[in-house]
């Protein structure tokens, strides 16, 4: 054991000495001789040195604790190195981490898990006291003093009037005792017991501690003196990709102290191992023995590191065992035999004793996602669901009672087994329930992973529908109910509506014989029938019951009207809306109820506008579709703004003059007449050059205010001039006459369409077309000649 542990650390100050590990200053000579001791040459020693001497060597780590001690160098050269190394070891550290983590390895890469040493516990009895140590003596009782000492570099501190005493090396309480005996001779209570002596720390002292080995920033060290061996490693970046979590060694001089298995205290909470260091301690992490990776049905999927004679049940074991659908009667483990891969099926018999080796990689495997025992029932029983296959349920009969029985909407003469083979197809056993359960046949029994199926009569009828439309509140389509009345049908629509007919109510039935062999005319069947204003059907039809896709159609009374108004604006009396009193009613009804016209309206220009309907629009559409292969003429309906209303033309002159004539316009809903002032002016617009609005003249003639307008402009279609008045007519220029210009009128002079070109092709076509002509004209004349 001697000879192993000398030679591990003749390795570990060769490491240190050699590849300057460690700072000049470090190296005291007490290390030199345990080097010695340890098998190191003085060659090597020398070497070392002199490379130290020419500055080659990194720097010291200083891991600072986070108290108020003047024993910690806080110069600023050792600022810069904390922080320079500091960082030097998170960058090792975001390195490892981007590889695969063996388990154990992350509690030293975790940002919020520090190990920072706890200073607010109380001094521990076996802390022993070095040179930098800050002391504070309480003596109370009899007699009370504080004495506050640091220990000096030689190990001693200096009582007041009594001398220094040497407490360097001493546990905290066996320096507690050889101060009481000491300053006994001061203070005669500390022997009588009236006085007494406690002794604690007031600041602690750092120390120096090595590690080498397989760790991210190998080095020396300065920790606070309370610091231990997992905060030495955390400072060090913790264990590198290749070493060793399972044996971490701590030599003080040439004796081992500790021998850290990180997996104790990850896995069982042992922190004994967790030694506390001391100055110049030596820590040495060696590579791993072995790793194994664990996948699949294990509930810590990761790669362990296993000691030698560990076997495949320590390895399931630290993966946290398996999971709940873990297959563990055998697992499979591939291993490499140095030339190729070759597999092992591991019997749980023998997880015990199979000893796993370096690169094994292990796979657990789940069970097969089936069932042993399963029945399931569905359909129209009390409790469907799934049972266990057993002595107690083997049979459908049995199966039912399980369930509690079959509900009343059961369909019993019809209900079905899935059976599942073992060819895995399916099988379908039909099943007569009504005759099973009145013991009229025998028993069925049951098989693994069979479904039986009673199927509700509802089930069968799962699309019945019937349908109410027409003057109910809510028409639509509702699920059908047996005995279903057309009074029960208008409630669920939510009633009649105001306009709704009560004499005459339709349900249209569908032909239905599914034992006729030949086709009918018929369509549908027609029943009519009243019904009264509490929903009650007419004393004929008291008995009459829907049938599913029944038709119900309520009409709308003809005896129902909207009101219906119109709008008077401009110079009228009593401008505003009118409702209409009958369907006929003109022109002149509503201006006379309005109180006639102001003195000032110009009964000439009046106008009246009336809103499009849809027939109105699709009436429109369709013109322009027709029109639409007129190249000249053509309108792209698609762009057209068709709008939501248009002028009428009317003479309300002649209306008023005449009431009841054809100039007499007949109303309707919506419309309005607007009757304006005078207007002594008359636009020109279209092709001319200034289009222009200029007075009215009864001298001027058409040709007279196109001038006004700067003349005609180019592609003016001259003989298509029309005027379009303020009541909404228009008349357009004929051969040898003009229309008549009145005030408020407009001109339009039209535009001629742009004229293309004629193209290659058409050209060529025409030239076809005459010779084809010509060829035809020659044979005529020969035949006839």
């Amino acid at each position: 054991m001697i000879q192993k542990v000398s030679f591990i650390l003749a390795i570990s100050l060769s490491i240190l000495l050699i590849s300057n590990e460690v700072m000049s200053q470090n190296i005291t000579p007490d290390m030199i001789e345990k080097a010695k001791a340890a098998g190191v040459s003085q060659q090597q020693i020398d070497a070392a040195l002199k490379q130290q001497q020419q500055g080659n060597a990194p720097s010291t780590v200083v891991a600072k604790p986070r108290v108020n001690t003047s024993s910690i160098d806080r110069n600023s050269r050792a600022d810069s190195i904390y922080a320079t190394q500091l960082k030097e070891t998170g960058r090792a550290v975001e390195d490892s981490a981007k590889k695969l983590m063996v388990f154990g390895r992350e509690i030293f890469k975790q940002k919020n898990l520090t190990f920072t040493p706890n200073f607010n516990l109380a001094t521990p009895k076996s802390y022993r006291i070095g040179p930098g140590d800050d002391l504070m003596i309480n003596v109370y009782g009899a007699s009370e003093d504080n004495i506050q000492q640091k220990v000096s570099a030689d190990g001693k501190i200096v009582i007041p009037t009594l001398g220094p005493v040497s407490l360097s090396g001493l546990s905290i309480e066996g320096a507690e005792s050889k101060l009481r005996s000491a300053m006994s001779k001061i203070y005669g209570g500390l022997n009588s017991g009236s006085t007494h002596l406690t002794l604690s720390l007031r600041n602690i002292r750092s120390i120096k501690v090595n590690i080498v080995g397989e760790v991210v920033v190998p080095g020396t060290y300065t920790l606070p003196s309370l610091a231990t061996l997992f905060n030495a490693l955390y400072m060090a970046g913790g264990i590198n990709d290749i070493g060793s979590l399972r044996s971490v060694k701590v030599y003080r001089g040439t004796k081992l102290v500790g021998d850290l298995d990180v997996y104790d205290y990850l896995l069982n909470g042992q922190f004994g191992s967790n030694v506390r260091l001391e100055d110049n301690d030596m820590i040495v992490v060696s590579p791993y023995q072995s790793l194994v990776s664990l996948t699949g049905a294990v509930k810590r999927s990761r790669i362990f590191e296993l000691k030698k004679g560990e076997t495949l049940n320590d390895a399931i074991r630290f993966a946290g065992g398996f999971k709940a659908d873990a297959y563990s009667q055998n697992v499979l483990v591939k291993r490499s035999n140095g030339r190729q891969y070759e597999i092992h099926t591991i019997e749980n018999a023998d997880f015990p004793k199979f000893k796993l080796q370096d690169g094994d990689s292990v796979g657990v495997g789940v069970v097969v996602k089936t069932f042993a025992n399963k029945l399931e029932i569905r359909g129209a029983v009390y409790r469907p669901g799934i049972y266990a296959h057993n002595e107690k349920i083997a049979t459908v009969k049995q199966l039912i009672d399980k369930a509690e029985g079959v509900r009343g909407d059961a369909f019993l003469t019809r209900a079905q087994i899935t059976r599942v083979l073992p060819d895995s197809s399916k099988q379908m056993v039909a099943v007569d329930l009504y005759a099973l359960l009145n013991n009229k046949t025998g028993d069925i029994e049951l098989q693994n992973k069979d479904v039986l199926y009673v199927p509700s009569i509802y089930d069968l009828q799962r699309d019945f529908r019937i349908s109410i439309n027409g003057a109910v509140s809510n028409p639509k389509s509702y699920d059908y109910k047996k005995d279903m009345t057309v009074e029960d049908l208008i409630v669920m629509a939510g009633g009649l509506k105001y306009d709704a007919s009560l004499k005459r109510i339709e349900v249209a039935r569908r032909i239905r014989d599914p034992y006729s062999l030949t086709p009918t005319e018929k369509t549908a069947e027609i029943f009519e029938f009243d019904i009264n204003s509490d929903l009650t059907i007419s004393s004929g039809a008291k008995s009459f019951v829907l049938q599913p896709f029944d038709v119900v159609t309520v009409r709308t009374s003809p005896g129902y009207e909207k009101q219906q108004s119109v709008t008077l604006k401009g110079e009228i009396v009593f401008g505003g809306d009118f409702v209409l009193s009958s369907k006929n009613q003109r022109i002149s009804d509503v201006v006379k109820n309005a109180g006639g016209v102001t003195p000032q309206a110009y009964i000439k220009g009046a106008r009246l506008s009336r809103k499009m309907t849809f027939d109105d629009s699709l009436r429109v559409i369709n013109m322009l579709k027709i029109t639409a292969n007129n190249k000249r003429d053509s309108v792209d309906f698609k762009k057209l703004d068709l709008g939501s209303e248009y002028y009428v033309g009317i003479n309300l002159a002649e209306a008023l003059k005449n009431p009841g004539s054809e100039a007499d316009v007949i109303l309707k809903d919506g419309d309005v007449i607007n009757v304006p002032q005078f207007n002594n002016t008359v636009k020109i617009s279209g092709a001319v050059l200034y289009p222009n609005t200029v007075s009215f003249s009864s001298s001027y003639s058409l040709k007279d205010y196109v001038s006004m307008a700067g003349g005609y402009g180019d592609g003016a279609k001259k003989r298509k001039a029309f005027v379009i008045y303020m009541n909404g007519m228009a008349a357009r220029k004929k051969w040898l006459s003009s229309p008549r210009i009145e005030p408020g009128c407009e001109i339009v002079i039209p535009n001629k369409p742009n004229r293309k070109g004629t193209s290659a092709g058409e050209i060529l076509g025409y030239t076809t077309s005459v010779a084809s002509i010509a060829a035809m004209m020659a044979t005529f004349y020969n035949v006839f000649k």
